[in-house]
């Protein structure tokens, strides 16, 4: 993902306190400056595009911008070299510039990170941030991350409709709950709820693949009739991945594989960080999935209405 899609997905879509990994190309306030955004505007009661700024607008702009990069200014760097600093930001929508989101994020490394100048590898223009120039820094293997500490408004636990309601109503309940805690970092609890759901609802997915009336559809129909008599689950997930629709075989990997890997395992001895960072990537592989077969249901049933209506 390009460094500024990962800020782009952390405003957009990560909760208080997670921590995110981010280039180092951001280790100074002002390379926040102009990232744009998908936000959701309550003016239009819907997502739109948003920049952020670096607040207070005006004192920025007063001081020079990227001028300001002084000791006394805007300076992210520790005694010991290392990064860490607290700002506010906020997002305005980039059309009307009438609403405001605001965010207080902090960015910081896990060591010293010398070398760095926002001079030698950022162009000057006016104020208002630029593009970085050929000049390249060799840097050492310490990490830089971001975290917000505030939010306004805040952020919201919004269950995806089409997800909600292909899970059984056991499942939507534990899904909600399973948000709740991604939404305050509890990682641990968040992924334990996400591997429940997954448990329950894969023969659920696999029941859908069957439904989509395709003749891939069919081989997976004797499959899942052959895991019914033996009640081989792995034999099932690793059989059907040759059948599965092109959508889901984009990834280039078994997706009911992964889902099915992580219900079977343990949490054992996983920190917070790890289970939060499994959470998410198994809540975004659960709604993929979901939403695959779907659209391919949604699809073959218009196209054979399509061709019905053509007399074929």
């Amino acid at each position: 993902m390009e460094k500024e899609k990962v800020i782009a997905d952390f405003l957009q879509n990560h909760p208080l306190y997670s921590k995110v990994e981010i280039d180092k190309y951001f280790f100074h306030p002002m390379r926040f400056y102009d990232q744009t955004f998908q936000f959701y505007c309550p003016n239009e009661d819907s997502i739109q595009t948003f920049k952020l700024v670096l607040e207070p607008e005006k004192v920025i702009e007063e001081t020079g911008g990227m001028a300001s990069d002084r000791k006394d200014t805007l300076d992210s760097h520790m005694e010991d070299g290392s990064i860490k600093f607290i700002y506010h930001y906020s997002g305005q929508r980039q059309y009307c510039k009438k609403y405001k989101a605001n965010f207080l994020i902090n960015v910081f490394s896990d060591g010293p990170i010398p070398g760095l100048s926002i001079y030698n590898s950022f162009q000057m223009t006016g104020g208002r941030g630029g593009k970085q120039s050929e000049t390249k820094v060799q840097l050492p293997d310490h990490r830089l991350f971001i975290r917000k500490i505030g939010q306004f408004p805040p952020f919201e636990i919004k269950p995806d409709k089409e997800i909600i309601s292909f899970f059984k109503e056991t499942d939507r309940e534990f899904y909600t709950k399973a948000l709740i805690c991604l939404s305050q970092s509890f990682g641990v609890a968040a992924y334990a709820y996400l591997r429940r759901i997954t448990e329950n609802e894969i023969l659920r997915i696999v029941e859908s693949l069957c439904e989509i009336q395709s003749q891939e559809s069919e081989k997976i129909k004797t499959l899942y009739k052959k895991y019914q008599s033996n009640n081989q689950m792995n034999n099932l997930i690793e059989g059907i991945y040759q059948h599965l629709p092109s959508g889901l075989k984009s990834l280039g990997t078994n997706p009911l594989k992964i889902l099915y890997s992580h219900f079977s395992e343990g949490l054992h001895s996983e920190d917070e960080e790890t289970c939060l960072q499994k959470a998410f990537a198994l809540d975004t592989i659960l709604k993929f999935t979901i939403k695959k077969i779907n659209e391919e249901k949604y699809e073959l049933k218009h196209i054979r209405a399509a061709l019905k209506n053509l007399g074929h």
